[in-house]
Parts: structure tokens; C-alpha cells; sequence
């Protein structure tokens, strides 16, 4: 028995035409006849490709899975769910960033994560935040900076830091 991907080849191609143009969403073809039956039928039938029909044909065809997202107007997810491809989960793919020489902070940038969550897939024992808060500042890092890797309030590495922040009324008196 013929799989639906060589079936649909047979009856219309690729997804692509020769030229690069998409054929369209669905292919007819001229009705033979119902073998189920023992007819002829006149009419045709029609197919329409399913977008998980439509991205398995499209990764046969060596597209990559951000290629097809991009084709199929939808996001890699999708797509890698219609591929049956199973994303690795986050801790593995910070191991790998890390062996690959990436900071802590890239790797939380790369995955839309915390730093305290990243440290926590990379099995580090974070140091108390005050302590690290006053490491970066003395490495040159401005309190912004370090609020952001310590994924923290300024207010918090004011605190840590042993600054004082001046009362807003205070500041305003003339």
C-alpha cells in the first residue's frame, strides 16, 4: 500500500512546482473509477494537504524546520510537533551551550530563562547574591547590569551593595 506522501507526489508533485511556485492547497485529479464498486464515475477528486502533510514533504525535500515554519506560516514548534521531533529539554541544551564556552548569561538569554534557572540546570550552587552583587561590581559591571544577571530589582543590589538610596521627597526639596 502507497503512503499518503507518494500518493499525493503521484497525483500532483511536490509541493513546489519546477519553477519554485507553490501549487496550490489542494491537487484534483480526473475520476477513474470506484474499484469498491465495480463503476465509473465521472467527476473528480480532491485532495487537500494537510499542513503536517504539507511539512513532511517539505523536510523530505531538505528544508530545514525554520524553512518550513517560515513556508507554512507557522511557528517551529509546530512543525517539529508534525515532524515528531521532540526538542531536547532546556537543561541539555544549556550543557551544550556551556560546553561550547557560552556564559551563564548567554545561555539564559538563548533560552529566554533566569540566570538562577540556568545555574540551577548546570547543577551550580549559586553564591549568596550579595556576594556575587559586589564581585561584579568590583569586575566594573554598572548596577543595571548586575540587577539583570542576578535577575534581581536595582533596589536588591542597592541593598547588597551597602547603598543607601536617598528618599524621593528628599530629593526634591529645593
Amino acid at each position: 500500500m502507497a503512503s499518503p506522501i507518494s500518493e499525493i507526489n503521484a497525483l500532483g508533485g511536490d509541493l513546489l512546482g519546477q519553477n519554485g511556485t507553490a501549487l496550490p492547497e489542494s491537487i484534483t485529479r480526473p475520476h477513474g473509477s470506484d474499484p469498491k464498486r465495480g463503476i465509473s464515475l465521472p467527476g473528480k477528486d480532491t485532495v487537500t494537504l494537510s499542513l503536517s502533510v504539507k511539512a513532511r514533504q517539505l523536510k523530505e525535500q531538505g528544508a530545514s524546520v525554520d524553512e518550513i515554519a517560515k513556508r507554512l506560516n507557522a511557528d517551529v514548534k509546530t512543525v517539529e510537533n508534525y515532524l515528531g521531533i521532540v526538542p531536547a529539554p532546556a537543561a541539555t541544551v544549556a550543557q551544550q551551550l556551556k560546553q561550547e564556552g557560552e556564559s551563564v548569561s548567554q545561555i539564559a538569554d538563548h533560552l529566554g530563562a533566569d540566570v538562577k534557572t540556568v545555574n540551577r540546570y548546570l547543577g551550580i550552587t549559586p553564591a549568596p547574591a550579595a556576594n556575587q552583587a559586589k564581585q561584579l561590581k568590583q569586575q566594573g559591571e554598572s548596577i543595571m547590569e548586575i540587577a539583570n544577571r542576578l535577575g534581581v530589582d536595582l533596589k536588591t543590589v542597592n541593598r547588597y551593595l551597602g547603598i543607601a538610596s536617598a528618599p524621593f521627597a528628599a530629593s526634591e526639596k529645593s
